[in-house]
């Protein structure tokens, strides 16, 4: 499994961030360590001890708690094609068996993420204890995910925040995977080392606060609760493990493992083509149909081939992320779309029976829709936008 570990720095002591980056030197599996400079005028490192990290550095401080930056960090492991994404805060440091617990969780369970426990640390670095809210359940840390490439859309929250929700960042995330129905499982292990500035941790444990302690935070003034961005976003991703479930699921459903309306559209795009050209091309379909009257009875099949689920997938979330951010006010979420593949010839007929219309494409892929003879389907009409 190819894991990459983000870590957003900013004015972070010299002397944490080395101990930082050695952490995760010292993982008993392999990984990538990306640090994002969130805009430092200066890296307080030396030639030698950046060899083997990727460094990127942004032209400004954010001042986000390191949300941009860990948004510029999963897009480039992503794009990079890595499995797995774990992050580490740039004053905290992993024990040498985080990764490896985490991905071991991951293969028993199937969770698409997996989260650890966490001690609390003095900021001179001695330990406090485990912390109590770290569970899993209530709250994760930002340093205990580890994300796996199905979950990959949730990242997209960390741009998606306004800047006056950093401090409470971690708890938006939170809040959105729980929100957005992803598999989730804990390894109870305490495996990150927190380093805490808040007063209330001190006291917990009993121990006197450090002088330059401070008070918990919560929403900035004025907010309602957390925000909660639509799973739209990430749907395309929940895809069956097997073919084989795919198949269970038809036979107990008797019919698509997905919610088929009153009108039911069938598009194949030519996936030969450049991937910016299908985008596009998907893009203004699906606009299209976000403003047609009767969008809710509608649900779009977008037909799978050359490539795998996991990278149509990743276009799709792209498409629609672009859409929703060009136009906040677009009902994206009254629409039902489901890429379709690996289909028997059986479970392909059974499909045609509930199929009405042909989504026309500028460029689609003739021979495979003559090959399931959906060529001769009426096109469906689109409103001009």
């Amino acid at each position: 499994m190819k894991i990459a570990v983000i870590t957003p720095f900013y004015a972070t002591p010299r002397e944490w961030l080395l101990e930082c980056i050695e952490s995760v030197k010292a993982q008993t599996v392999p990984c990538t360590h990306f640090l994002v400079s969130d805009g430092n005028p200066t890296i307080p490192l030396q030639p030698d001890e950046l060899e083997g990290l990727q460094l990127c550095q942004l032209p400004q401080p954010h001042r986000d708690g390191g949300s941009v930056a860990r948004a510029v960090g999963s897009a480039s492991a992503i794009c990079q094609g890595f499995d797995a994404i774990a992050y580490l805060d740039s004053d905290n440091w992993y024990q040498p068996n985080h990764l490896e617990s985490l991905v071991t969780l991951h293969q028993q369970t199937g969770a698409v993420v997996c989260t650890s426990g966490c001690t609390l640390n003095h900021l001179n670095g001695s330990l406090l204890g485990v912390c109590p809210e770290n569970d899993g359940e209530t709250h994760v840390d930002t340093s205990c995910y580890f994300i796996t490439r199905p979950a990959f859309g949730i990242t997209a929250i960390w741009y998606l925040m306004e800047q006056k929700y950093g401090l409470s960042c971690d708890r938006i995330f939170w809040e959105n995977i729980k929100e957005w129905n992803l598999s989730c499982a804990h390894t109870g292990l305490p495996t990150v080392a927190y380093r805490t500035a808040f007063r209330s941790s001190y006291q917990y444990f009993g121990v006197e606060p450090p002088a330059n302690a401070k008070d918990n935070v919560g929403p900035p003034p004025g907010s309602k609760g957390l925000p909660i961005w639509s799973p739209l976003l990430l749907q395309y991703y929940r895809w069956p493990k097997s073919r084989s479930e795919l198949r269970t699921n038809w036979v107990e459903s008797l019919s698509l493992p997905v919610n088929l309306k009153e009108i039911n559209l069938i598009a194949w795009p030519d996936w030969s083509q450049p991937v910016e050209r299908v985008a596009e091309q998907l893009a203004q379909a699906i606009n299209g149909l976000a403003h047609h009257p009767d969008r809710q009875k509608i649900c779009l099949l977008i037909g799978v081939n050359h490539l795998s689920p996991e990278d149509a997938n990743l276009i799709l979330c792209e498409v629609l992320l672009n859409l929703t951010l060009e136009d906040a006010q677009l009902p994206i979420d009254d629409l039902n779309i489901a890429l379709m593949d690996q289909l028997s010839g059986s479970e392909w007929l059974a499909l045609r029976s509930r199929l009405g219309y042909r989504l026309a494409l500028p460029v689609q892929d003739w021979p495979e829709l003559s090959r399931r003879n959906l060529g001769s389907f009426p096109e469906f009409p689109l409103p001009q936008v």
